[in-house]
C-alpha cells in the first residue's frame, strides 16, 4: 500500500525518501500536496500538531481564497487552530451568501426585465389590432356616408 502511494505523486515519493511515509499517510491524496508542498515541509520542520491533516489543507485552502500570505507562521501554525479555521470559515460562508444572495438579485431583475418586456409587446400588438379596428371603422364609415 505504502510503495503504491509513493508513486502516485512525485512529491510523496520524495518524502519516502526522506522515511516520512507516516507523515504523508495522514494527507490526503487530492492534489493539495503539490499546491502545498512547502507549507508541508514547514508544517514537519516546526513539529506542528494538527489532529486532522485534511482540515489544515483546507485551512490553507481559505487562507488562499482571502489572499492570506500562507508562508507566514502566524497564519500556518495559528495558537488556537480550530478557532482560527471556524473563524475563516465563517467569513467564507458570509461571502458567499453574499454572493448568492446577488447573483439571486440579478436572476430576479433578468426576470423581471424579460416580463416587462414580453409585456411591452403584448401591448404593442394590442394597439396595432386597435388602430387597424379603428382604421376598418373609419374606412366603413366613410363608405357609407359616400352613399
Amino acid at each position: 500500500m505504502s510503495s503504491r502511494i509513493c508513486l502516485t505523486n512525485r512529491y510523496m515519493k520524495l518524502s519516502g525518501k526522506q522515511k516520512d511515509i507516516d507523515l504523508l499517510k495522514r494527507f490526503p491524496n487530492d492534489g493539495r500536496i503539490k499546491k502545498y508542498w512547502k507549507q508541508i515541509l514547514k508544517f514537519k520542520r516546526t513539529g506542528y500538531k494538527v489532529k486532522n491533516i485534511s482540515l489544515w489543507l483546507d485551512y490553507l485552502d481559505l487562507l488562499s481564497y482571502f489572499g492570506k500570505d500562507i508562508n507566514n507562521p502566524h497564519y500556518l501554525f495559528p495558537s488556537d487552530f480550530t478557532k482560527a479555521h471556524d473563524r475563516f470559515v465563517k467569513k467564507k460562508r458570509a461571502v458567499q451568501e453574499r454572493e448568492w444572495k446577488e447573483a439571486r438579485k440579478r436572476r430576479e431583475i433578468q426576470r423581471l426585465n424579460a416580463l416587462n418586456e414580453r409585456l411591452n409587446e403584448f401591448i404593442k400588438a394590442k394597439r396595432q389590432i386597435l388602430r387597424h379596428n379603428i382604421q376598418q371603422r373609419e374606412y366603413r364609415r366613410d363608405c357609407t356616408q359616400q352613399l
